[in-house]
């Protein structure tokens, strides 16, 4: 789900034994986009068509020169015409197109009562269902109760035991199949939860600051059972003695407000393209306002970077290396939404 890759290893790499100063780089390069200079690590943005490759990091291995490589996925569709694109999704031309049907940028999908093969042929808010009798699959509506696979649900809901439920609406302490039903986007024993951070014997609040040195224990919510205990991480700052305890930020009660942005009930795709919660498919397909997407791509990025984010240590370059916008928060989103809407109803839309 998440692109920006490199810089999760970064991340996840500030624990106490590596803990060094991140300066961000005056401007991009196709050198070294990472590079231990002995006393700090100086990080760069690369420049358009290079990346850094994830392959290159060791999760908490020490820190080593990368460099940007060029981008050999950056190819445009109408270079690829092979058919591998189902309903709803971007396309050139036709022969991009699993129904060799492109109309208005979009694939076409398959009429409710044709033979399919899978799911993604279909309509919208269709699923291919293999008749018992004869054996033969056609496209037919949703269930609205009873299922046995995600995709047999309506668009935006998966099977959770048995029955069709929709997505990141189910509270804390409920009983759920997987995490993904969760307003909070984590279960454990079968429940719907979330992780609070301790630090010596103390819940922490605010920016989740600790000790380096000193391990972090993440404790379950709803029984308070110890999740994982780890090293407070480094801010990446020179001479900054705390770190904070954020390795699991994106499953605090916080993060629900995140996950209940994505709640969804349209979309121009159909099979496991209308039955997710990856906001850059959910955007594509039109599940998501691209308010939603930008408020959702800024907050996860927050959240898997959660001590850079806090200890302000990339600011500079955080935006340019495509990692996170440090002045995006819940009210730029709330602005937006606002302003969207305003304009809605003054040109009349709604």
């Amino acid at each position: 789900m998440f692109y920006l890759l490199f810089i999760a290893h970064i991340a996840k790499g500030l624990e106490s034994s590596s803990c060094k100063l991140l300066e961000c780089s005056k401007g991009p390069t196709q050198g070294n986009c990472i590079e231990d200079q002995g006393d700090k690590i100086l990080i760069s943005p690369c420049i358009d068509g290079y990346i850094c490759e994830k392959s290159q990091f060791d999760e908490f291995g020490t820190w080593k020169n990368t460099t940007c490589e060029q981008d050999i996925t950056a190819t445009t569709l109408c270079k690829v015409p092979d058919g591998s694109l189902y309903t709803g999704r971007k396309c050139c031309v036709s022969p991009n197109c699993n129904s060799t049907q492109c109309t208005n940028d979009r694939c076409e999908g398959i009429s409710e009562g044709s033979e399919c093969i899978d799911d993604e042929q279909c309509y919208p808010g269709y699923y291919c269902k293999e008749n018992s009798d004869s054996g033969i699959k056609i496209c037919s509506a949703a269930e609205t109760e009873m299922c046995s696979r995600d995709n047999q649900c309506p668009i935006g809901y998966g099977c959770n035991n048995g029955y069709c439920m929709q997505f990141h609406t189910v509270e804390v302490a409920r009983f759920v199949e997987r995490d993904i039903f969760c307003t909070t986007n984590f279960s454990y024993g079968g429940r719907c939860d979330y992780i609070r951070a301790f630090s010596k014997n103390a819940e922490l609040t605010g920016d989740l600051g600790c000790d380096i040195g000193v391990n972090c224990e993440y404790l379950t919510g709803v029984e308070s059972l110890i999740y994982e205990t780890f090293p407070c991480l480094c801010a990446g700052i020179s001479g900054a003695k705390g770190g904070y305890c954020g390795l699991y930020a994106e499953k605090s009660m916080e993060a629900s407000n995140y996950f209940k942005a994505l709640v969804y009930d349209t979309s121009s795709c159909s099979g496991y393209y209308s039955h997710t919660d990856d906001y850059e498919i959910l955007y594509e397909c039109g599940s998501i306002t691209y308010e939603t997407y930008e408020y959702a791509k800024s907050m996860i990025s927050r959240y898997n970077y959660y001590n850079l984010y806090v200890s302000h240590a990339l600011d500079h370059c955080s935006r340019p290396l495509g990692l996170f916008d440090p002045w995006y928060d819940q009210t730029t989103f709330s602005y937006a939404m606002y302003v969207t809407t305003y304009f809605a109803i003054v040109l009349g839309v709604y």
